[in-house]
């Protein structure tokens, strides 16, 4: 997976299972950290399952 752009509240993000996927900040943070996560936490990992 690569994030190759950021728009505002749009991440953009390339995987080549799923191809070219385009998520809000709350969607992305969700799947990057986890359901705990916060849009003032730095790390994490995202599978996408």
């Amino acid at each position: 997976m690569v994030v190759y752009k950021i728009k505002k509240d749009k991440i953009y993000i390339s995987d080549p299972s799923y191809g070219l996927i385009t998520c809000n900040k709350e969607e992305f943070i969700s799947c990057w950290i986890g359901n705990n996560a916060t849009e003032h936490t730095k790390e994490g990992i995202a599978p996408r399952i």
